[in-house]
């Protein structure tokens, strides 16, 4: 016969077994989310995705880590680089946002590029949280914005101008469950959205810097 363990011994069990849980998912989501080394990153080409529709950026009014109002007349005749986040994100956005600061080193005599990240979670990331996020990402607050304002305001936003809903799951790493939010965006001078790179991938700025060349190539 079997002995019996003691209420307490199964209660330690139990809290184990789901820490090896955590653990083990922890590292799966870590290892599946890691940017791809520069030595097995495909060429840059490979790198652009379509958009699986025409998109268009959207009329918006919002705020910036400043305080300043930031309007889509805010970029006019701007080639934009946009991105997405949330300052507590601990996973994709630091990746993300280390791939728009080379963006931002490597156009950094280009009056016509502009940066232009936007929080999925507006209810937490107030203005102070942006202003102290990108201090420590190093933005230049003349050419990177970050941007914030009512919930519903941000997920229209997202939504019509980027992002679709990820309607193949319940569960999201990101606030708003948008699918490929780990996605850069480049939009050009009318406001369409060009093409998407994926910014966990370490070549993706680079892609991002060539396709605006190609891109300013084709601007009468």
């Amino acid at each position: 016969m079997s002995p019996q363990l003691h209420p307490a011994d199964k209660r330690i069990i139990t809290i184990a077994l789901i820490i090896i849980g955590l653990v083990i998912t922890a590292v799966v989501v870590e290892l599946y989310l890691e940017p791809q080394s520069s030595s097995t990153a495909p060429a840059a080409d490979s790198l652009i995705i379509p958009p699986d529709h025409p998109r268009h950026l959207i009329n918006f009014s919002l705020v910036d880590q400043n305080g300043n109002a930031v309007t889509r007349q805010s970029f006019k005749h701007k080639i934009l680089v946009v991105s997405f986040l949330f300052a507590s994100c601990s996973v994709v956005c630091p990746y993300v946002s280390e791939q728009m600061g080379e963006i931002q080193r490597l156009t950094t005599n280009d009056p016509d590029v502009s940066l232009l990240s936007l929080t999925v979670d507006p209810v937490d990331d107030t203005i102070p949280v942006l202003a102290k996020y990108a201090q420590k990402v190093g933005a230049d607050p003349a050419r990177w914005s970050f941007v914030t304002g009512e919930e519903a305001v941000m997920q229209n936003l997202v939504c019509t101008s980027f992002l679709s809903h990820d309607t193949n799951t319940n569960v999201s790493f990101m606030p708003g469950n948008f699918a490929n939010s780990q996605r850069i965006v480049l939009v050009d001078t009318n406001g369409q959205i060009v093409n998407y790179f994926d910014g966990l991938n370490l070549n993706a700025a680079h892609a991002v810097v060539q396709e605006i060349r190609k891109l300013r190539k084709s601007i009468p």
